[in-house]
């Protein structure tokens, strides 16, 4: 689609979250008169007007068709086209109906990768892909200040100005009217906002795969073929760079790209690619084979770096691998970039030690294979916080986790806490149980016992391996209540 396409035509934004207001006021910025919102919300006009700026609000008041309430998804066959958010599923009755009827079906997600003038880097997977478009953006960020400061000759391309965007960073229509033929955007993208576009980012990168979202999809390729749409319209000179760890998957997203495919895995060494070598120290180095070169390179080591867990070596491994076979980032330089890596909020976050007790902050771990990961970040006992809301999410290879791990309690919150205690006192033959297994009312709850039994060199973990809805606003909210709530501990 172009942006010719939009003009004189009626535009439909169904839901008006996050995700769609800054494209809402970006037609609205550029003239495309005809728009219409649908939201479930009957209030979301009033609430909007509280949290807008004047112009914001100004613009507001072009649009003069607001369709909410139950019923916000009837008619849609009166619109040309209309913007679907994330959180409303592509095969909705509704969609179907006003797609069979001529509708064309479209997002923000889409409509961005459609109108961008430059490259895109756009990263998925099931765990690890906020930390990994972070990463990513940190390393080219890095090597751009690097090399005259500006501007860096690579490839035979420039690349000037660095975005990170999606679910992390901006908004990309707050920007898209900045971008430059020689910036790169490096988009974070769910499988919500991957499913059903047609067009995909010139870099793919997609992180290991596992089960998510089985609450929205309707079952685990519904949600893989969502997954798959970041590869579907790739040309040769684009690249996969595709974590071979998840075989389930793997081999269908391959199959899907016609472009370029490089290899990364955070357990198997590769011949050209990237991988996470563990020596008999169990520190990772994140190491480069180039079928042109006689050696391996080292870009990254565990030892060296500010964020924990092997995990997060293999988060660097994909950084690696794009930065070194798209963008010719040398090995040494990208080890170097990953010294000065923070990390993010609430992945794997240290708050704050109290009496010999860390405590870690992962909120968005909101599926097993995060909090998996998690886990095997740590050698000192770990008493863990899980639980939240549902996903309909199977955690027999958490409760393995656990019992294998021998982590000394699990404290288990939320509509899915009895689900996951249950599942874990299911394999008895694996491991042992912890000493502690209990169902906690509330985060404080669970905070104060974690508390009450943790001893000096145990870690608290919060790692909820479940979305937060049931309890809290989002994920954010959660994983500010439990700061606010541990920086007020006192030692026991």
């Amino acid at each position: 689609m172009k942006f010719e396409d939009l003009k004189s035509k009626k535009i439909g934004v169904l839901g008006f979250g996050t995700n769609n207001q800054k494209l809402v006021f970006w037609l609205l910025k550029h003239d495309i008169a005809s728009v219409a919102i649908c939201d479930k919300d009957p209030e979301i006009h009033q609430k909007l007007e509280s949290r807008l700026n004047d112009d914001e609000k100004s613009i507001l008041t072009k649009i003069l068709d607001w369709r909410v309430g139950d019923n916000f998804l009837e008619n849609l066959s009166d619109f040309d086209i209309v913007f679907r958010t994330p959180g409303l599923p592509l095969f909705s009755p509704e969609i179907q109906v006003a797609k069979s009827a001529g509708v064309i079906i479209s997002s923000q997600t889409e409509l961005f990768l459609e109108l961008v003038p430059c490259q895109t880097i756009g990263v998925t997977g099931t765990k690890g892909k906020s930390t990994t478009a972070a990463m990513i953006a940190h390393l080219l960020n890095k090597s751009k200040v690097k090399n005259q400061k500006s501007k860096i000759q690579v490839k035979s391309q420039k690349f000037n100005k660095i975005y990170l965007a999606g679910n992390i960073g901006r908004d990309p229509f707050e920007f898209i009217d900045e971008l430059k033929a020689e910036d790169i955007v490096v988009l974070e993208l769910s499988s919500f906002q991957l499913q059903g576009i047609g067009t995909s980012p010139h870099v793919a990168v997609v992180t290991r795969l596992g089960s998510d979202h089985l609450n929205y999809h309707q079952n685990l390729q519904e949600y893989y073929d969502a997954k798959s749409s970041i590869v579907s319209h790739q040309k040769s000179d684009d690249y996969l760079i595709i974590n071979i760890d998840s075989t389930t998957a793997v081999l269908q997203i391959v199959e899907r790209s016609s472009g370029q495919i490089i290899s990364y895995s955070g357990r198997t060494p590769i011949s050209h690619g990237v991988y996470v070598e563990v020596g008999a120290n169990e520190v990772g180095q994140v190491m480069i084979n180039d079928v042109q070169l006689d050696t391996s390179l080292i870009a990254g080591s565990a030892d060296e770096a500010k964020v924990v867990g092997r995990h997060n070596m293999e988060n660097w491994a994909a950084a690696a691998a794009v930065g070194y076979f798209v963008y010719g980032i040398k090995a040494g330089e990208s080890r170097e970039f990953l010294k000065s890596f923070n990390g993010l909020p609430y992945r794997t976050e240290f708050i704050r030690e109290v009496g010999g007790v860390r405590f870690y902050n992962d909120s968005y771990s909101t599926n097993p294979d995060s909090t998996i990961a998690a886990l095997e970040s740590f050698e000192s006992p770990v008493i863990l916080i899980c639980g939240g809301s549902s996903k309909n999410i199977d955690f027999s290879d958490l409760a393995k986790k656990i019992r294998e791990r021998q982590v000394k309690a699990v404290l288990a919150m939320g509509q899915e806490g009895p689900r996951i205690l249950e599942t874990l006192s299911g394999f008895k033959d694996i491991g042992q149980l912890p000493k502690l297994t209990a169902i906690v009312e509330d985060l404080e709850t669970a905070i104060k016992k974690a508390n009450d039994l943790s001893e000096p060199n145990d870690v608290v973990l919060l790692s909820p391996a479940c979305a937060s809805f049931d309890m809290f606003e989002n994920a954010t909210d959660r994983g500010e209540r439990f700061n606010t709530i541990v920086n007020n501990l006192i030692a026991n």
